[in-house]
């Protein structure tokens, strides 16, 4: 018997005070048919005295009936069933390796799914991007053993609940400690691109290792994240934003923004708060890792960040009807000049002159807009932003009529407000290129689902599944592979 499963044994029955010693082969402790394997020895050297040699017996003598001493404790524990199978206690067990021992036992994600565990995401985690799965897709899906080589490091859900983490399933479900079977549940805190994969594709598989660690889970998945080439300052800043609910405004307003308008970070972040590039990849590491405090940018001026969704709003109602014109005015260097412009008034002209703005771009003629579309990214749109602003507010001023101003910009806002509502409950759903993994993985399935209907449509009388469709095909529930 190895010195293994003697430490299997004895963290089986520690609860009862009692020193039991076993062993199971490192690379195989299950067979096929998920047995422990009591029988096949290790060439180890024995201690001397050892309580399963006792005087007077045989080497196989010695070895049944140390099995069935050890089979009958790890039953009375809990990790083998009636019938010699390992339990989830058991599995649990020797998937984390924790035997004091420098070992890891690795499974399939398809083993453990066909067994019943479940594979859960950590809200403040990284986003999963939609192209990225389809790359590492495409990589593996001609492979001869059609899985992936590099193994997803997982946890167990419990702890990471223990320490305050939001967990949800693939699905969004949120996982609780008091939800029934937690100990089948499984954090990834490194491979959710890969784990997504196998969901959508379960002819491909991954190979599963327990992560040991000390400190925190956010900690380490900052220290693994960070190691990745693909692992942006955006990734960082969604990762902070979760873990800081409600104390980060800037970073959840531009992510908001980004999603609701397709802009860039950088354009989010210039039309919010007037500046750029002022989050930095080392600060947010210390962030994230917990060894800094977000400071005062991170929350930001909320009289700013409101001007900032008007002005966005403002140029979507004048420019968004044209795509090309649309496009252009989404670069940074818009909301730069406009801040510039504000900046070079007198002291006194300032408050409301963010507002004031907003209403010029909705008052543009077509010329206008034709003019400020061409000098976009040129040293010649803060010059033009300001003639145009003096003109406007000196006109306006002599007439008197910023009431009658006020409330047609008002209106004209609020209906484009409800006309992009309408559009994004809209049933044609848009592809989603990067969230939480629930909602990448709920938009991928519908999206299959739509194309596959259309393909339908084209060929009447086909059924929905015999139809070939571009799209990954999504499992339309947690799809569990064949043994």
């Amino acid at each position: 018997m190895s010195e293994l499963l003697k430490k299997i044994s004895a963290e089986a029955i520690a609860s009862e005070e009692t020193a039991v010693q076993g062993t199971v082969e490192p690379n195989n402790p299950t067979n096929e048919n998920n047995e422990v394997n009591f029988e096949a020895p290790v060439a180890s050297p024995q201690p001397e005295q050892s309580p399963f040699t006792p005087e007077g017996k045989t080497d196989s003598q010695s070895a049944s009936s140390d099995a069935d001493a050890v089979k009958d404790i790890l039953q009375h524990s809990g990790y083998l069933d009636g019938k010699g199978n390992a339990t989830a206690k058991m599995k649990n067990l020797m998937l984390k390796g924790n035997f004091n021992m420098k070992i890891k036992f690795s499974y399939y994600y398809s083993e453990l799914k066909k067994d019943g565990y479940e594979f859960c995401y950590i809200d403040e985690n990284r986003n999963l991007y939609a192209n990225q799965m389809d790359k590492l897709y495409d990589d593996v899906k001609d492979s001869k053993e059609k899985r992936f080589s590099e193994a997803a490091k997982v946890v167990e859900a419990r702890r990471v609940l223990e320490e305050g983490l939001g967990v949800r399933d693939i699905d969004g479900n949120e996982i609780t400690l008091e939800t029934e079977d937690l100990d089948r549940y499984l954090v990834l805190v490194d491979g959710q691109h890969r784990s997504a994969v196998c969901h959508e594709h379960p002819e491909i598989d991954l190979f599963v290792e327990f992560d040991d660690f000390e400190g925190s889970t956010l900690n380490r998945i900052a220290v693994l994240n960070n190691k990745r080439k693909d692992h942006t300052g955006k990734d960082q800043k969604k990762s902070i934003s979760r873990h800081y609910p409600g104390r980060v405004p800037v970073l959840d307003e531009m992510e908001k923004l980004q999603k609701m308008f397709g802009v860039t970070e950088k354009y989010s972040e210039a039309i919010l708060t007037g500046k750029v590039d002022q989050f930095k990849r080392d600060e947010l590491t210390e962030i994230q890792m917990g060894e800094k405090e977000p400071g005062e940018k991170y929350v930001g001026d909320s009289n700013r960040i409101k001007e900032g969704w008007e002005l966005n709003f403002s140029l979507k109602l004048s420019f968004g009807s044209d795509k090309n014109h649309w496009r252009k005015v989404r670069k940074v260097e818009l909301p730069l000049a406009c801040q510039r412009t504000i900046e070079g008034l007198q002291d006194e002209d300032q408050p409301g002159a963010f507002h004031r703005m907003a209403m010029l771009f909705s008052k543009m003629d077509s010329t206008q807009k034709a003019n400020v579309v061409a000098k976009v990214g040129t040293p010649d749109l803060q010059t033009y932003l300001t003639k145009a602003f003096n003109k406007f507010v000196k006109e306006h001023d002599k007439a008197k009529d910023w009431p009658e101003l006020e409330a047609e910009f008002t209106t004209a806002i609020e209906q484009q407000k409800r006309e992009m509502g309408s559009s994004s409950s809209s049933t044609n759903v848009k592809k989603l290129s990067s969230g939480t993994p629930w909602d990448v993985i709920a938009n991928r399935r519908e999206l299959a689902r739509q194309q596959q209907e259309k393909e339908a449509k084209k060929t009447p009388g086909k059924p929905l599944g015999a139809t070939s469709v571009t799209t990954p095909v999504v499992n339309p529930q947690s799809t569990e592979k064949s043994a």
